[in-house]
């Protein structure tokens, strides 16, 4: 983002798509069930999740234990 807002200011607009995934329905009267199964939710959260995916990255390379990230989102 933050090349973007400096690629905008130079030079003017510029796209970002940012893909986006909803876990559960649009309201209480759309469990969000009807047109995707429950493993496709699950393989998304999985495999797409943007928080799980720095939390593998933080782990695979060391940077921090699980116990130390709990301890940091917690404070």
């Amino acid at each position: 983002m933050e090349f973007a807002k400096n690629y905008a200011i130079k030079n003017g607009p510029i796209i970002v798509e940012a893909n986006t995934y909803r876990y559960r329905g649009h309201s209480m009267s759309d469990p969000g069930i009807s047109y995707r199964s429950k493993d496709e939710v699950m393989d998304v959260r999985e495999n797409r999740d943007p928080i799980n995916k720095v939390k593998k990255i933080i782990f695979e390379n060391n940077v921090a234990s699980e116990d130390e990230l709990r301890v940091t989102l917690i404070n």
